[in-house]
């Protein structure tokens, strides 16, 4: 109540400013009033119209409508085109939703604006994966030498490497990165399926056990489910 309170207080003293509506959004947020916080973070960015009030309405709205975050940030973009951080948080929402002719879109032209972004190419890496372009291997090789010790990136790779038939420095790659971070299921994961397609089952077995009780959830869970089901 008293930040409801202080809240609406602002919004009187400040009527120019979205600070007010911008916290009456948190407020609605945190009882789960989905509708009365849209709202809010809407007006709060209509009064302030600049990207923290953009990227507040943008990352409340991925959550339960995800086409109509992507309108507003495409919409910015097209104003603002040299703006790195909202072209990434398109990007990454567009990834989400398996779009990869636009996603691959948005990494590329944040790209263009930081050339040697790592993460980016990381994830332009794997969406070029996921649209089974071989060129995804020189992508994934140019993050991990930008990003030597990143476990992510290094797993990339090594998947990246699996799929264009390097099995042997895919092993290494991805044993690398459970090494670095052996809680990421989605790595065990990927560790786990070249061992079983290079018939190491037991090995297979117990990299996919782990990957399926991961407590972060990652995109490929059923796939990992799935085949260690089949080496049971």
């Amino acid at each position: 109540l008293a930040g409801e309170q202080t809240a609406r207080e602002l919004v009187v003293r400040l009527p120019k400013s979205g600070i007010g509506h911008a916290l009456l959004g948190d407020v609605a947020a945190a009882r789960e009033q989905s509708a009365a916080a849209a709202s809010a973070y809407r007006r709060a960015h209509e009064l302030d119209g600049d990207r923290a009030s953009l990227l507040k309405l943008f990352t409340y709205l991925a959550r339960s409508q995800p086409k109509e975050s992507i309108r507003l940030a495409d919409q910015w973009v097209r104003k603002n085109p040299r703006d790195a951080v909202v072209w990434r948080s398109l990007a990454d929402a567009h990834a989400r939703m398996a779009d990869w002719p636009e996603a691959r879109r948005a990494y590329e032209t944040l790209l263009k604006l930081r050339p040697d972004d790592a993460e980016a190419l990381n994830n332009l890496a794997n969406v070029m994966l996921a649209q089974n372009d071989p060129a995804a291997l020189k992508v994934a090789e140019r993050a991990h030498a930008l990003r030597p010790t990143a476990a992510h990136v290094i797993s990339t790779l090594g998947w990246v490497s699996h799929k264009a038939g390097q099995t042997d420095r895919a092993l290494q790659l991805l044993r690398d990165a459970r090494l670095r971070d052996p809680d990421s299921g989605e790595t065990r994961y990927y560790l786990g399926a070249v061992l079983a397609a290079a018939g190491r089952r037991e090995e297979a077995r117990a990299e996919l056990t782990a990957a399926v009780r991961a407590k972060q959830t990652f995109n490929e869970q059923k796939d990992a489910q799935a085949l260690l089901k089949t080496l049971e």
